[in-house]
């Protein structure tokens, strides 16, 4: 389930507008750091016919469930220090807006790329998910590898209209996707922590929208609760870290996104021989696999993505209440 709160804002004045948008991302550091419940908060600019209205702003936070947004949007410090500096600036017009999506319990049909947690079709485009892709900061050896990485930001702009959320990197796999996607004219939502920015990066940052963090963990956090597909391009440490980690928490019951794996040259044959000597070994369970989709093609992959469906939760499923 994902909740949304659609909050319109409109003030009077410049300097109302730049004490609020001040307040906000006072509220927002606090919010996030301390509040796990709250999966994102989201500050645009609102438009109209293609030119930004002035002074006229739309906030989108999103939520895992009713109970959260109850602890979180209502009873939050935060979020009421917020309040009491709106009710000293001069505020003309506002409006909220409530949203709910009940998920998907088996996947989606086959002719989207869409998993468990996506609202209904016809459903609020706020609330819409993304595809999340890990991979290298390097190109690797072979090039090959960058062409796929390519391929697939070709098609989920083109193709699938789906935006792009990954970890910043302008370099390597990572910076062929996201150069993909925009050239393609598609969306990219870019999460890296600060210190990253002067080592993965150079020159503009690519992203439609970028949320900065102080640590690895939150970027990973707020990842997941973007995205309801999962796709691990080649790479290195990092990009397993992150895989293994979206494996771990699909175990759990904790974040169910469709996961897949770019496998450019066989390139992940040894994870998966991993994968079967821990089952061999008595570690872990067979239905691992059951969980990932293989292909070796950026093409193969979104079309078997596409035609996945997800198992139902079991019934003895772990009860989770926060955000992974």
């Amino acid at each position: 389930m994902v909740v949304a709160v659609v909050f319109s804002i409109t003030f009077g004045n410049d300097d109302s507008a730049a004490a609020f948008l001040g307040a906000f991302q006072t509220m927002k550091r606090q919010v996030m750091a301390q509040e796990p419940g709250a999966l994102l908060y989201e500050l645009h600019q609102s438009v109209h016919e293609g030119r930004p209205v002035p002074r006229k702003f739309i906030v989108l936070e999103r939520y895992n469930s009713r109970f959260d947004l109850e602890e979180v949007h209502q009873r939050s410090p935060a979020f009421a220090a917020l309040q009491r500096e709106l009710r000293a600036l001069d505020v003309v017009a506002q409006s909220v807006e409530v949203l709910e999506s009940g998920g998907i319990a088996n996947g989606a049909s086959p002719g989207r790329l869409e998993g468990e947690a996506c609202p209904p079709e016809g459903g609020h485009p706020l609330l819409k998910k993304r595809v999340l892709v890990f991979g290298g900061s390097q190109s690797g050896r072979d090039p090959a590898y960058a062409t796929e990485a390519s391929r697939l930001g070709e098609l989920l702009a083109r193709r699938e209209k789906r935006a792009l959320v990954y970890g910043g990197g302008t370099f390597g796999m990572m910076g062929a996707i996201a150069k993909a996607v925009k050239r393609e004219g598609g969306t990219v939502i870019t999460v890296i922590p600060r210190p990253l920015c002067g080592h993965e990066t150079s020159g503009d940052m690519i992203g439609d929208l970028v949320y900065y963090t102080d640590t690895m963990s939150e970027r990973k956090s707020i990842m997941f609760a973007c995205a309801d597909v999962v796709v691990a391009l080649p790479g290195g440490t990092g990009t397993f870290d992150e895989l293994l980690e979206v494996i771990t928490l699909y175990q759990l019951d904790a974040y169910r996104p469709k996961i897949g794996l770019l496998n450019v040259n066989g390139y992940f044959e040894p994870f998966l021989s991993l994968l079967k000597h821990m089952v061999t070994e008595g570690f872990t369970s067979d239905t691992v696999f059951s969980s990932i989709i293989v292909a070796s093609t950026a093409d193969a992959l979104i079309d078997a993505l596409n035609k996945y469906e997800l198992p139902p939760l079991p019934e003895n499923r772990l009860e989770w209440h926060v955000r992974p």
